[in-house]
């Protein structure tokens, strides 16, 4: 066989044999659907209080903080990401002292309540923008894990500001069923399914 009816051969079953991977990949996709998404990161299994802040504006955190805390805690606890201190240590704290807790660090207030890390997410925007009949909601977090000890910034470790997540709802029509409370809670718990899914390995849909 001449060398160039070989080089032909050869590209042709090569070509024979990727076409078969990408039919082979093809199939295995459609039976198993995406890859898993890693987690960006692990946080290490100790006790672990959710601390939502926006020292600014604290009016954001009583409308929106509470129900991002509860959500989140429901996925950190669905999906074994770390064990959660009942909110209600970190609210008996903010009584004994005021609503900012003026003075006190993170990882200050993370260790006066027993936990052994914090995830500390600061609230910056939680808005809901109107056009007519129409309304969407927009929400920026950014977010890190300290080590209630030390103090350090255990996550993300290039930046003590933290990690930032932004989610906004596609344009919803109100209506009875859909009024501007129940696009909040939509955007929240987006917020919190975002939030929670860089700490646990999942699959797209």
């Amino acid at each position: 066989m001449r060398p160039i009816f070989l080089a032909t051969a050869l590209l042709g079953a090569m070509m024979l044999a990727a076409t078969g991977c990408q039919l082979a990949g093809g199939a295995a996709y459609a039976l198993m659907g995406p890859p898993a998404v890693p987690a960006v990161y692990t946080p290490p299994q100790r006790s672990t209080l959710i601390f939502i802040e926006n020292f600014r504006h604290p009016s954001l955190v009583r409308l929106s903080g509470e129900q991002l805390e509860r959500e989140l805690a429901d996925q950190l606890r669905e999906h074994k990401i770390a064990p959660t201190i009942d909110a209600a240590a970190l609210q008996r704290l903010r009584d004994q002292r005021d609503a900012r807790l003026s003075g006190m660090s993170i990882a200050q207030v993370g260790s006066k309540i027993g936990a052994d890390q914090i995830l500390y997410v600061e609230l910056q925007q939680a808005d809901l923008e109107g056009d007519g009949d129409l309304v969407r909601g927009t929400v920026a977090v950014r977010v890190r894990w300290v080590d209630s000890q030390t103090a350090k910034t255990l996550w993300p470790a290039s930046s003590d500001e933290g990690w930032p997540i932004n989610v906004q709802t596609p344009w919803i029509k109100r209506s009875e069923q859909t009024d501007d409370t129940a696009v909040r809670q939509v955007m929240i718990s987006a917020t919190a399914d975002q939030l929670a899914k860089l700490f646990y390995e999942w699959k797209p849909e």
